[in-house]
């Protein structure tokens, strides 16, 4: 079955002025996307697929495909296009990634601090606190948050 939805995704720097997995952002440095996507439910778990679009100044002007997996305790954001990457979160791990664009490619570790899903009936929300490196170099720490709405239904 598949659901039509409506996804938001807000990632930020975590403030070092606020608690741990608090959920605001400091105003101004939030980054948000917006789109409508396709929902799955699967034995394994539930997938959305989504469409990011590309960057003003990017060179190809294509969008980003976009897969969240969750599975378990597992998130998963994969993307692919002229940004490529598969960032993994576990709470309590660390995970690296090749995050590639069209100016270079880094290399990305994730430690996960936090996560947490709410599903309702009609909505779900994930969040998630994680220490991002680059090049083996701690950066910040972030947060995301993806929220996910039911707009229609097929069968």
């Amino acid at each position: 079955m598949t659901k039509h939805v409506y996804i938001t995704v807000t990632g930020c720097c975590r403030d070092k002025n606020l608690p741990s997995y608090s959920q605001n952002c400091p105003p101004g440095i939030d980054e948000t996307v917006a789109a409508l996507g396709e929902f799955y439910q699967r034995e394994d778990g539930f997938y959305i697929l989504y469409d990011e679009p590309s960057d003003p100044d990017s060179r190809q002007h294509t969008p980003v495909k976009n897969i969240i997996r969750l599975r378990n305790s597992v998130l998963e954001l994969t993307k692919k296009g002229e940004i490529t990457a598969r960032m993994v979160f576990v709470p309590g791990q660390r995970h690296r990634t090749d995050y590639v664009t069209p100016w270079g490619a880094l290399l990305l570790e994730t430690e996960t601090r936090y996560l947490n899903v709410n599903r309702t009936e009609d909505k779900i929300h994930i969040e998630a606190e994680y220490l991002l490196s680059a090049d083996g170099f701690p950066v910040n720490t972030r947060f995301i948050s993806i929220k996910i709405q039911n707009c229609l239904q097929s069968g």
